[in-house]
C-alpha cells in the first residue's frame, strides 16, 4: 500500500521536471533562432 502511495507523487515531480526542463529549452532555442535570425538580416543589409 505504501508503494502505491508513494509512486504517484514520484510520477508527479519527474513529470514536473521535465516540463521546466523542456519549456527552457524552448527558450533557448527560441533566442538562439532569434539571434541567427538577425546576424542573416545583418549579412544580407
Amino acid at each position: 500500500m505504501t508503494f502505491d502511495n508513494k509512486q504517484p507523487k514520484k510520477m508527479k515531480s519527474n513529470i514536473g521536471y521535465i516540463n521546466i526542463s523542456y519549456i527552457f529549452y524552448l527558450t533557448l532555442r527560441y533566442f538562439h533562432f532569434k539571434k541567427y535570425k538577425l546576424q542573416n538580416i545583418s549579412y544580407n543589409n
